[in-house]
């Protein structure tokens, strides 16, 4: 992969600290560490992020514990377990996928352009969210 200010962290590695100016980051591994000025984030199966987020997309298949924010789109793998203070502009959850704590959905640009499906899902991602899915 040739992407530029791409950073991968793999499995059996930590990393903690801070870390800036990364257009894409994969967790294979241990993050411990404040994420700024990130596009995306991948966290793969065996990935662990602990910390302070905010992105644009998040992709989850392992575990993200802390504070996050997605401008965009978040996205829980069957996998996936998130525990935190999360805002959200949009989610899709897999069935398995796991969201706990102080859960709220923000206007991002996609909702400020006025895209009304995303509505119906973030009722049914609130609803799951609160227990309340059946």
């Amino acid at each position: 992969d040739s992407e530029p200010r791409k950073l991968v962290v793999g499995q059996g590695i930590v990393l903690s600290g801070q870390i800036t100016a990364c257009e894409r980051l994969v967790v294979e591994g241990t993050v411990e560490c404040s994420l700024s000025e990130c596009r995306t984030i991948e966290i793969a199966g065996s990935g662990f992020f602990k910390g302070q987020a905010e992105v644009d997309y998040v992709d989850l298949a392992g575990r993200f514990e802390g504070t996050l924010t997605v401008r965009e789109r978040l996205f829980i793998r069957s996998t996936g377990k998130i525990h935190g203070k999360i805002n959200y502009s949009q989610i899709e959850i897999e069935p398995g996928g796991e969201i706990s704590g102080d859960v709220k959905v923000v206007p991002g640009p996609s909702r400020l352009a006025g895209n009304g499906p995303m509505e119906d899902a973030d009722e049914a991602g609130r609803a799951y969210a609160n227990g309340e899915a059946n």
